[in-house]
């Protein structure tokens, strides 16, 4: 019965390890899923930002030709049709997060329409500034063979208006250039055949450039904006915590597994311990059987029966010829004999109460002899059970210890995803995350793996850390109207950045605004450093900075420019988080600390790069907005 109830038990716990190492899998594949499709995303964000850098470069040269835009086409076109093939089979696939997926692709194919739009567009307008020149200067040439004086001045100051109005477009300025190319339209008219055609000719390419020269502006915006990188930031941080909620899963149902087959071990351990334990007990039990066999039934004339209980010597009695049935105590010696004639019994010695039966084929004790001790269960074991159990206890051990390190090991893959389902929840994710307390879920698993791990020195020291991050005490800073041009230039002297790099600086008209200085201060301090550790290790070219300074929409921009060896594009969303550093000795803080202070003044920091090229760095600041709680 015992050894049916088992094989059912292990034939449980056998389907339990099954089930829970299908789902393990399951999971498994769902996190290299993700995984593939946040490359795949990255690599998308990457051909974006080529793409933009292209298309300025053909929009900045006038004799660029349009086939390195349509070249970027078919390997966008075949990185979407990779992100729809990796994330759209997954199981159970989000709702929320297939919507943001068709989202994302949908901008893509808009990228794809925009540029294709600005090429229709750029290349007429790029056609008329080709010829509007030759136009004009063969209009010069006639109007001097002419009858109106004022014909050549007027297309000369017409001409360097259109000139201007490319470099500054305006709504003002376009409205102005059509009512004077109109009243140029009708005074030809009145001209000679010859110049009247010259003026059309003039006048077409004119009407093009005005006409046309703010709506591309427009559309080449719309095909250099940063929607995709903004989208690819919010798609990659939902999918890396839907990997990294995968991930732990995955890890739960092996720990599953390996639990179950633990317990499947220990249970046959237990077993087998067992029997090699009953063996001696069952031989025990069937000595006493026999020697209750050999003891006569009442009236038996051929034996007689001594009986000695635990208490005191019994004198001699006779024993008579047909004695009445014996009581035998429970812990009384036993002893059978041949019957002979009637005769005294000698008093037999004091058997202690704890005594046990003497076991099979063991010979009586003598009369007046010590009654044996109790024997250990080891000794009482034949040499072939004592092997049996040396080899099941080795087994178990063996077994036991390495389930202990497997066990230990899924603890390591707990704490990683943990980690990466902290960072993709800390990275803005709070659609996925609403209801859900996780972070009761993290201090109580976190508690849990530092008890297991040990890991009380590390936990104090990013404690000292992150204290000294938040050591800076607002309250202490002084409020005042800054200047942002003389900010510039006492960072740059305080980073040394002039010793280290070619520094241009490009300061336009920017009010004053009411702030600390010192935080302003630092905010450029933070960046300018950056930009100069990035060019100091630069080998084979001349490190450059360019600071830019500009007044738009009532906020005040801030561009640092360099041309070091930048960062990754998977490194984007990690530059900004506090101890996060690529550089030995460094605390990566610098960064940190700078959307921190831009944050205090409502403002922002971004950053875009091309690995081996360099890095672009953009604060934001209301110039209207002073520091929360300021003066």
């Amino acid at each position: 019965m015992k050894l049916v109830a088992s094989l059912a038990a292990s034939v449980i716990l056998i389907v339990g390890a099954v089930v829970l190492y299908f789902y393990a899998s399951r999971n498994d594949t769902i996190e290299r899923s993700y995984q593939d499709a946040v490359s795949i995303v990255r690599q998308i964000q990457q051909l974006d930002v080529s793409w933009s850098m292209e298309t300025a470069r053909v929009e900045s040269d006038p004799l660029a030709d349009f086939d390195s835009l349509a070249a970027f086409i078919p390997r966008m076109n075949r990185l979407t049709d990779e992100l729809s093939a990796t994330i759209r089979p997954i199981p159970e696939l989000p709702v929320d997060l297939s919507n943001e997926v068709n989202s994302y692709l949908s901008a893509v194919d808009a990228k794809e329409e925009r540029v294709e739009r600005f090429k229709t567009s750029y290349a007429v307008v790029r056609n008329s500034v080709r010829y509007l020149p030759l136009a004009a200067t063969n209009l010069l040439r006639l109007a001097d063979q002419g009858t109106d004086p004022r014909l050549a001045p007027d297309i000369s100051r017409l001409t360097q208006d259109v000139n201007t109005y490319l470099v500054t477009p305006s709504e003002a300025e376009q409205e102005r250039l059509a009512g004077e190319l109109a009243a140029l339209r009708e005074r030809s008219v009145a001209a000679r055949p010859q110049i009247a055609n010259a003026l059309a000719n003039f006048i077409a390419h004119a009407d093009v450039l005005v006409a046309r020269k703010l709506a591309t502006d427009a559309i080449f915006a719309e095909a250099t904006d940063t929607d995709i990188t903004e989208q690819t930031d919010r798609l990659v941080a939902d999918m890396e915590f839907h990997a990294g909620r995968a991930a732990q899963q995955a890890r739960f149902y092996e720990l599953g597994v390996v639990g179950t087959l633990v317990v499947l071990v220990i249970l046959w351990g237990l077993m087998a311990v067992f029997r090699v334990v009953e063996a001696p007990i069952g031989a025990r039990a069937r000595a006493r059987a026999d020697v209750a066999a050999a003891v006569p039934a009442p009236g038996d004339a051929r034996a007689s029966v001594r009986t000695t209980t635990t208490d005191e010597p019994a004198p001699p009695e006779p024993v008579p010829a047909a004695p009445a049935a014996p009581v035998v105590p429970a812990t009384a010696v036993v002893e059978v004999a041949p019957t002979p004639p009637p005769a005294v019994t000698p008093p037999a010695a004091p058997v202690p109460t704890s005594a046990e039966p003497e076991a099979a084929g063991r010979p009586p004790a003598a009369p007046g002899a010590t009654a044996p001790q109790p024997v250990p269960a080891m000794a009482r074991m034949t040499p072939e059970a004592r092997a049996l159990h040396r080899i099941v206890s080795g087994f178990l051990s063996g077994r036991l210890s390495g389930s202990v390190r497997q066990v230990l090991t899924r603890v390591d893959h707990l704490q990683q995803s943990q980690d990466r389902i902290r960072n993709a929840v800390g990275a803005g994710s709070g659609v996925l995350g609403a209801g859900l307390d996780f972070d009761e879920e993290f201090e109580t698993s976190a508690a849990v793996l530092t008890s297991i791990r040990g890991q009380i020195d590390d936990i104090d020291e990013l404690a000292q850390r992150l204290a000294l991050f938040s050591k800076q005490r607002d309250g202490d800073i002084s409020y005042e109207l800054v200047n942002i041009e003389r900010c510039v230039d006492l960072a740059c002297a305080a980073v040394q950045a002039d010793q280290h790099a070619t520094v241009t600086r490009t300061i336009g008209p920017a009010p004053d605004f009411f702030a600390s200085q010192h935080d302003i201060l630092l905010l450029i301090e933070y960046i300018l450093e950056n930009a100069v550790q990035s060019v100091r290790q630069l080998s084979g070219r001349d490190g450059l900075i360019k600071i830019d300074v500009a007044h738009r929409n009532e906020d005040i921009l801030i561009t640092v420019v360099d041309n070091g060896d930048g960062f990754e594009a998977d490194q984007k969303g990690s530059i900004f988080e506090p101890f996060y550093t690529t550089r030995e000795g460094a605390l990566g803080i610098g960064l940190p600390s700078a959307v921190y202070l831009a944050g205090k003044y409502r403002g922002t920091v971004s950053a875009n790069s091309l690995p081996g090229e360099g890095t672009v760095f953009r604060i934001t600041l209301p110039a209207g907005v002073t520091a929360a709680g300021g003066g």
